[in-house]
């Protein structure tokens, strides 16, 4: 028995849509940022809580402040770059008091600072000529 296949070319019509998700980063028709830092600051607080339970079950601080820095400071840092200017006073405030937190429950051993994260990368950037 022969089966024969026909394929068709199905056509397309772009849908507009107000909010998408590319390569996890919410991208608005409007380009606001709080759709992004409101996704960040929960994905932030489930991974401090995680964070937290590893530390209840006795993780050493420095395994802690390395997780830290891998689940949450990565998350963090990963599209600010695609952001500069865009962050409102209240978004930084908000991204900052995420490390001000994990120090208060001794999950990290430095703050992290995001106006001090863009001026030292803004310095890396000018450094290698971009």
């Amino acid at each position: 028995m022969l089966l024969r296949l026909s394929f068709q070319r199905a056509f397309f019509t772009p849908e507009r849509v107000k909010q998408a998700r590319l390569l996890g980063i919410d991208v608005t028709d409007t380009l606001p940022t709080v759709a992004y830092v409101d996704r960040l600051f929960m994905q932030a607080n489930q991974r401090l809580y995680l964070l937290s339970l590893l530390q209840s079950s006795g993780l050493q601080r420095s395994s802690l402040h390395l997780l830290f820095n891998a689940l949450v400071i990565n998350k963090l840092t990963y599209v600010l770059p695609a952001y500069p200017g865009q962050l409102t006073v209240d978004d930084k405030n908000r991204i900052n008091a995420i490390s001000r937190k994990a120090m208060r429950r001794g999950l990290t051993l430095t703050a992290f600072d995001i106006d001090t994260y863009r001026q030292v990368t803004s310095q890396t950037l000018s450094m290698l000529g971009h």
